[in-house]
C-alpha cells in the first residue's frame, strides 16, 4: 500500500514574527498589526513585535492629544530653544572678542 499523501501544502505554513519559526497556519495567531505570532510564544507573553506599534498608536491617537502637543511645542519648546540660541550667540560672539584681546595682549605686550 501506498503511504497516505501529506495534507500539508507549502502555504500552509507561516512565519512566526517573535521567533522567526515556521508553524503550521493552525499554530499562529494573526494579530491585528497584522503579524503571525505563534502559540508558544503567545504563551511566553508575546502579544505583538515592536516594530509597527508606533504606528498604529498615532493612527489611533486622538486629534485633541495631537494638537495639545502641537500647541505645547510652539508655546514653551520653541521659546526657550531661541533664548538659548541667542544666549549661546551673545556668549560666543563676546568670548572671541576677549581671546583676540588676550592673543593681541600676548604678541604685542604694549597694546591695550
Amino acid at each position: 500500500m501506498q503511504a497516505p499523501a501529506p495534507s500539508l501544502a507549502p502555504n500552509a505554513y507561516r512565519t512566526c514574527n517573535a521567533c522567526g519559526a515556521k508553524v503550521h497556519r493552525e499554530e499562529v495567531h494573526k494579530n491585528r498589526y497584522g503579524q503571525y505570532i505563534c502559540k508558544a510564544c503567545r504563551s511566553d507573553g508575546v502579544r505583538a513585535v515592536g516594530r509597527h506599534r508606533f504606528g498604529h498608536l498615532v493612527q489611533r491617537m486622538p486629534t485633541a492629544l495631537v494638537a495639545f502637543l502641537v500647541v505645547l511645542a510652539v508655546l514653551v519648546v520653541l521659546p526657550l530653544a531661541l533664548v538659548l540660541l541667542l544666549e549661546l550667540h551673545s556668549y560666543s560672539n563676546a568670548g572671541m572678542v576677549e581671546d583676540l584681546k588676550d592673543l593681541l595682549r600676548s604678541i604685542n605686550p604694549r597694546a591695550r
